[in-house]
């Protein structure tokens, strides 16, 4: 999917894993791959 939406799919889960520890439940829909494309 992040490949798809122009993401490098490497980068974006290593920032994925990153965020999700501190990320509230009410924003994980921000984690997935189609909700930002900064790491394109």
């Amino acid at each position: 999917m992040a490949k798809l939406n122009g993401l490098d799919p490497a980068r974006w889960l290593a920032n994925t894993f990153d965020k999700l520890p501190t990320c509230r439940n009410s924003k994980i829909d921000s984690l997935l791959p189609f909700a930002d494309s900064e790491l394109a």
